[in-house]
């Protein structure tokens, strides 16, 4: 089962001290203004975090009442740190499809044992996924690390077994540099009604001057049946210091891939720079009533667009911010708070999720 889901006692006590230290820190409305700088400098060994990116050209999702997310075209990169500890750790993934956490690696995951105790189960395991573990805990090749399997083959030539993340329609590839800084990447065709569909997400963290900087692009192209524009893409790029409020970047653009689109116009694109979070959603709408008219509906179902997610996360009480280019709900008023509360399905998703403090 993937690090995220085994934090060690001792690890969960450091980020749950950390986040006491910093004021708990667990939602918007608690985080220090924007620019505040730790008063003795920043040290990198004193800060803890846990500072995610996930990015799907489709993402289906449930809330029952946890969040549960599937993606087609998966990016994924997150970084981690416990205070005192002399290394961090990142993971990426990179997929053609993703059933999500509980699925993949709970319900009918093979990876139920530690990381790098191999795989003794036998069970299911997701053939287009691409992940590595930075630092590598294992003394020779890594049991963390995957490779896509569909694509496995031996080249001409050559008796050395090899893998093959990219090829025609398809890029699956996931790598983490060291453990602060990591990338992905999972592009697909023809898949869920759409000619493509995909995602890149890049994370590094500077532990000389403790800024954290995500960047994430999401698309999907040639949208099945749309009423409106049936190509969108998504760009978000997030950057964060300890002890304050992340900064937000983002560019939303829209086009019909047949032409014009039913505005007559070849597409629109709006977007804000460095803009505070506790801003961002205000601004975001404001922007986005500019081209109401012309954004009414992405995707099949004439989906909804132009309102980002902001909140805390269901798992561990985060900060939680998601922009999509389209997002249509499914909610069952009946079940609030239950299963079935609310389902949908987001084009162009992009999430960022943390939790950065530094002790003083």
């Amino acid at each position: 089962m993937s690090n995220r889901m085994q934090r060690s006692p001792a690890r969960a006590a450091a980020l749950a001290g950390s986040m006491v230290l910093m004021g708990a820190m667990t939602a918007p409305a608690h985080a220090a203004d924007a620019g505040t700088s730790p008063k003795s400098g920043f040290d990198w060994t004193n800060a803890s975090y846990i500072l995610t990116v996930r990015s799907g050209g489709i993402e289906f999702y449930d809330q029952i009442p946890r969040d549960l997310q599937q993606d087609v075209g998966y990016s994924f990169v997150e970084l981690t740190h416990d205070i005192g500890q002399d290394q961090g750790q990142c993971e990426s993934w990179g997929a053609g499809y993703w059933l999500g956490q509980e699925v993949e690696e709970g319900v009918l995951g093979a990876g139920a044992a530690p990381p790098d105790a191999g795989d003794v189960s036998g069970g299911y395991r997701n053939p287009t996924t691409s992940r590595q573990v930075r630092p590598n805990l294992s003394a020779g090749q890594s049991q963390s690390d995957r490779h896509p399997a569909v694509h496995n083959y031996f080249p001409p030539g050559n008796d050395v077994y090899a893998f093959n993340p990219e090829g025609p329609g398809y890029k699956w590839t996931a790598t983490c540099d060291n453990d602060v800084k990591g990338q992905s990447q999972g592009d697909v065709t023809n898949a869920g009604g759409v000619q493509a569909a995909g995602s890149t997400s890049q994370a590094v963290l500077d532990k000389t001057t403790g800024v954290y900087t995500a960047t994430s692009r999401s698309y999907v192209f040639g949208i099945e049946g749309a009423t409106g524009f049936d190509s969108a893409s998504s760009f978000m790029q997030i950057t964060n210091r300890p002890n304050s409020n992340a900064t937000i970047t983002y560019r939303m653009s829209y086009f019909n891939s047949g032409g014009l689109d039913k505005s007559g116009t070849n597409g629109v694109t709006f977007g804000g720079t460095d803009v505070p979070v506790q801003e961002f959603a205000d601004q975001f709408n404001n922007n986005a009533k500019t081209f109401s008219s012309s954004l009414s509906a992405v995707g099949p179902a004439g989906a909804g667009t132009l309102q980002p997610e902001v909140g805390v996360s269901t798992d561990g009480g985060r900060y939680s911010i998601t922009i999509s280019a389209g997002h249509g709900h499914l909610g069952f008023n009946a079940r609030q708070g239950g299963l079935g509360e609310d389902q949908g399905a987001r084009f162009g998703s992009i999430t960022f999720q943390g939790v950065y403090g530094q002790a003083s």
